[in-house]
């Protein structure tokens, strides 16, 4: 995953699918980064090369999302695929984690 810093921003670019088998190296690489850097007022995940998420996924999104809160930050979802918006309009989790839908260069 990469993952850099640029105008206040800490962004995260996931190389794979948020799934239970890629979520332990995933959650390492965030809180670590998290945890270094205090630079960052609002993070941001790039979803482009998502295209599966399971339940662990999402915990851990909504895992970050209460670390990142209690830090006063936000965090915010981008690019996210036709198939990710579908799963997360059926379970209402737009309600609860920023998305926007515009794709961010990296």
């Amino acid at each position: 995953m990469k993952s850099y810093i640029r105008n206040k921003t800490l962004f995260f670019v996931p190389d794979q699918d948020l799934i239970s088998d890629n979520l332990a190296d995933y959650r390492d690489q965030m809180l670590k980064k998290l945890s270094k850097s205090s630079n960052y007022n609002d993070i941001i995940i790039n979803m482009k090369s998502v295209s599966t998420i399971d339940s662990s996924g999402i915990s851990l999104l909504f895992g970050l999302n209460k670390e990142i809160s209690s830090q006063n930050k936000s965090l915010k979802l981008v690019d996210l695929d036709e198939s990710l918006n579908k799963i997360f309009d059926i379970f209402n989790l737009k309600e609860q984690l920023e998305i926007d839908h515009k794709e961010i260069s990296s």
